[in-house]
């Protein structure tokens, strides 16, 4: 065959990446980023680029959360934020048609960057990259797809049944994270599984038997509770009222002399994931918990920290994503700080030598006394003096 054959043979077979498989903890937290953006918006006009007249965006001037609807787009995070800085409009809808003027994603390219695909699929070629599975195989990271009209990225199931996605929705909307609709909201939907994402459950870890290790501070990481592994605590000695039946993380960590840890959770609307830490694997151990953020003082030694999912009084788990912030801060000894001024102001009377006084001869002053200090009784006398004579003036 001959040189320009076997080339137009080539050019014909489809050319099929070959990507390192995908994990479901990556495609979480990709997504969790359109969620969890914030930013600014100075003018709801297009003022960096030309839109039509007919433009606004349902934005107003402002600090906002989660990235915009725009139909038709496919930003990253990092795009979007140049884009809006830039002065282009923030977020479209489908009568306005795609605009180059304006910054956002859609349903499909929120799917889309979550797996981090080549290229924008549409929800009527998502099938070219994807595979069809049973619903009671869906596990977070696969996606909801109805052709032609909507797709959301599947997260879990509330311990009540109901579905928890991720989309991004117009009229107006953003990116968020659903936990209220019901199946009947994703009637016609056919479950899909991204081709490249790795098959089989997670790794389990975080767990009281593989706690995650945190070996240096400050540490920060982001993770989900739907991907978690662990429901061993249900309630802590710290607080034994709150129902912590939701699942967990288990991280541990040494504190190499007396500190201060200083810890802090971040979660979306809905969620609710506190902090617990342990002086020991189990809930009896608590030390210290937050809703929140937490500040406690611990001496020397191994310790646990608990991210457990709050339970609501309708017995519904609060879960979702969280981005966790450690700080470990050395602490002053009180006790060591006390020793060593005494230890230094009997250093400082008895002299630089070591010996109880100065050996040198008395010395006139000019007023007929002796500036030798021969003891701590003479230092005594001479404070006295001295108290005497700025009480005369």
């Amino acid at each position: 065959m001959r040189r320009l054959e076997v080339l137009a043979v080539l050019l014909a077979v489809p050319c099929v990446a070959n990507a390192e498989p995908l994990s479901r903890k990556q495609v979480l937290e990709r997504v969790d980023r359109f969620v969890d953006l914030e930013w600014d918006l100075e003018s709801s006009d297009c003022t960096g680029c030309t839109c039509p007249s007919s433009y606004k965006s349902d934005y107003q001037p402002g600090s906002h959360r989660g990235m915009p609807y725009k139909w038709g787009g496919y930003d990253e995070v990092e795009a979007f934020v140049d884009k809006i800085g830039r002065g282009h409009g923030a977020g479209s809808h489908k009568k306005h048609g795609v605009l180059k003027c304006v910054a956002g994603v859609d349903c499909s390219g929120l799917v889309s960057l979550a797996w981090g695909t080549s290229k924008k699929y549409s929800t009527s070629t998502l099938h070219q990259v994807t595979e069809t599975i049973d619903f009671e195989d869906l596990e977070a990271g696969d996606a909801l797809n109805k052709a032609g009209n909507h797709v959301v990225l599947f997260a879990g199931t509330r311990n009540d049944g109901v579905p928890i996605f991720y989309e991004a929705a117009g009229g107006p909307g953003r990116v968020r994270l659903h936990h209220h609709a019901s199946w009947s909201y994703l009637n016609g939907y056919r479950p899909v599984r991204y081709k490249h994402i790795q098959a089989g459950p997670p790794a389990c870890e975080g767990t009281v038997a593989k706690p995650i290790v945190v070996s240096s501070f400050p540490f920060e990481e982001q993770r989900s509770m739907f991907l978690a592994c662990s429901d061993t605590f249900d309630s802590y000695s710290c607080k034994a009222h709150a129902d912590e039946s939701g699942k967990e993380y288990v991280y541990r960590f040494a504190v190499p002399k007396k500190s201060r840890l200083l810890a802090s959770v971040e979660v979306p609307k809905f969620v609710d994931v506190d902090l617990h830490v342990l002086s020991a694997p189990k809930a009896e151990a608590c030390v210290k918990r937050a809703d929140k953020s937490l500040n406690v003082v611990l001496d020397a030694g191994t310790y646990y920290l608990v991210t457990d999912t709050w339970t609501d009084r309708s017995d519904v788990e609060r879960s979702g994503p969280y981005r966790l912030k450690l700080e470990l801060f050395e602490e002053p000894d009180v006790e060591a700080s006390i020793e060593n001024r005494d230890a230094g102001t009997q250093t400082a009377a008895r002299g630089p030598t070591g010996s109880t006084g100065s050996t040198e001869a008395p010395k006139d002053d000019g007023c007929g006394c002796s500036t030798s200090r021969t003891g701590s009784g003479s230092g005594v006398a001479w404070l006295v003096l001295g108290l005497l004579a700025w009480r005369r003036r």
